[in-house]
């Protein structure tokens, strides 16, 4: 199984125990892939997103701290370089590993929908 990540890849401690819970619960091999090659959002920036509802003086702060993460995590990962990243990884896999085994997928996007109200 491949867990496609959101914005905080395998760095969140979130990912990981999912990762982990579905390889113990499924008994499946899990991949947790960097897509982003090092370019994550911090999971800090969750606190920031969500502070941005609240409101208040610290709004700007959050804003802030929101907008001078997130902008060079998009430039170093706009969605078509991060979806050739994705492809290739499961050609990779589909090659060496995979052949003749079905390779389940699960994926997540967080960040840009607290963003964008978005869907992935």
């Amino acid at each position: 199984m491949v867990i496609i990540p959101d914005s905080f890849e395998w760095e969140l401690p979130n990912n990981c125990l999912l990762a982990d819970n579905y390889a113990n619960k499924g008994g499946w091999l899990v991949y947790l892939p960097d897509f982003m090659v090092g370019y994550t959002a911090t999971a800090d920036l969750v606190v920031s997103v969500h502070a941005l509802d609240d409101g208040g003086i610290r709004v700007f702060w959050h804003l802030y701290r929101v907008i001078r993460r997130f902008i060079p995590y998009m430039i170093e990962n706009p969605p078509t370089v991060a979806t050739s990243r994705i492809f290739t990884m499961f050609r990779e896999l589909k090659k060496v590993e995979a052949a003749d085994l079905p390779v389940g997928t699960a994926g997540f996007c967080r960040l840009r929908n607290l963003l964008f109200n978005s869907k992935c």
